[in-house]
């Protein structure tokens, strides 16, 4: 048989009809509930749920249910280890969220850099052009075939166009 007085964070107590305790497995427990204590009787017949705090700030979950009339069974369990368990999973996930941030961020930067490198050739070349009147220049095609390389490709078309109009 188990020894309820010796587990850890589970109470229970049992109350008469004129509210006072049959049994309880921590007088001392209960006893700061006080008015509410009330607030933990079942209406309705329907069981009651709630978490209470303790002075100390510990957290107890609660059912309440009648078994006879007059009769009021209320069994706690202390929430001090999930609560333990939920400070351990925010620190774990707190510090995965801002390295997996620290990470995109990085990852981001350095594809919108590579992205940028032909946009940037193609204003050096845009801007020699219009410096030293060199229509010979082109745009280096790094030959990956995205959008950029699409870009220089027709910049470098309507160069040659430009420049044949220009030298003819």
């Amino acid at each position: 048989m188990i020894d309820v007085a010796r587990i850890e964070d589970i109470y229970f107590r049992v109350t008469g009809p004129d509210g006072g305790e049959i049994v309880s497995s921590s007088p001392a427990t209960w006893s700061w509930l006080g008015p509410a204590a009330d607030d933990l009787r079942p209406r309705d017949g329907e069981p009651v749920f709630a978490t209470v705090a303790e002075p100390g700030g510990r957290r107890i979950r609660v059912c309440a249910e009648v078994l006879e009339p007059g009769v009021l069974l209320q069994v706690g369990r202390s929430l001090a280890g999930d609560e333990r368990i939920i400070r351990y999973y925010r620190r774990v996930f707190g510090a995965a969220i801002v390295l997996v941030a620290v990470f995109s961020a990085l990852i981001g930067w350095r594809l919108a850099r590579r992205a940028l490198v032909g946009v940037e050739d193609i204003g050096r070349t845009a801007d020699a052009i219009s410096r030293e009147d060199d229509l010979a220049s082109r745009v280096p095609v790094r030959g990956s075939g995205d959008e950029i390389d699409r870009l220089a490709e027709t910049f470098n078309r309507m160069l040659g166009r430009i420049e044949t109009l220009v030298v003819e």
